[in-house]
């Protein structure tokens, strides 16, 4: 990845700084442009047709490529919003730049391949694990991650942000919460919550 940002600074392309809430991308807006991002925080999202907005994906400390898909394509809208978390630096790279990039360097339109692949097989993969477990494990597997993320026993989580990554109700997801400290699987200590129980 230090390969692909050195040859982006070496051609000339430069650094354009951006705010936290910015949106990197926006659905249905023409990507013009491959955006390579270093160290960035963004929060994925969907509008529906009725306006309710899906949160597919949070992700943190991400260096890489945004907007790949619907560079190389022929109908080149973004199928998501893309917004940061916070600030950062990203750099805007046109059809001739990137033509130079590989030009510089043989073996970087393979790596480059490479990289966006894996990045939409990993995505793909945790789609179709939403769509296929049920809404209940999926809200397991959030606490988990939650309780990993913070790295010790107490642990927050949001319902309002859960509940948009898998496109349910708030309502729906606090439900499924109240059902495990039913079960005596978490307890609450606002704003805390903590496992006790094997979840699964």
């Amino acid at each position: 990845m230090e390969d692909i940002a050195a040859i982006i600074k070496a051609i000339g392309i430069a650094e354009i700084k951006y705010d936290k809430n910015t949106y990197l991308l926006r659905q249905s807006k023409q990507v013009l442009e491959l955006i390579f991002c270093e160290d960035a925080s963004l929060t994925v999202s969907y509008l529906n047709s009725s306006g309710n907005e899906f949160i597919l994906k949070v992700e943190s400390n991400y260096t890489g490529f945004l907007g790949e898909m619907e560079f190389f394509q022929e109908n080149n809208h973004s199928l998501f919003n893309i917004r940061s978390n916070k600030s950062g630096v990203l750099y805007r790279i046109s059809k001739a730049n990137f033509i130079k990039i590989v030009d510089n360097n043989a073996s970087m339109l393979m790596y480059i391949t490479s990289l966006i692949t894996k990045r939409y097989n990993r995505n793909m993969h945790e789609l179709i694990s939403n769509l296929t477990q049920s809404t209940k494990v999926s809200i397991i597997n959030q606490i988990l991650e939650a309780r990993n993320l913070a790295n010790e026993e107490q642990f927050k989580i949001s319902s309002t942000l859960g509940a948009k990554r898998l496109g349910i109700t708030t309502r729906s997801y606090r439900r499924i919460i109240n059902e495990l400290i039913q079960e005596g699987k978490i307890i609450k200590s606002k704003p805390f919550y903590k496992i006790i129980k094997p979840l699964i």
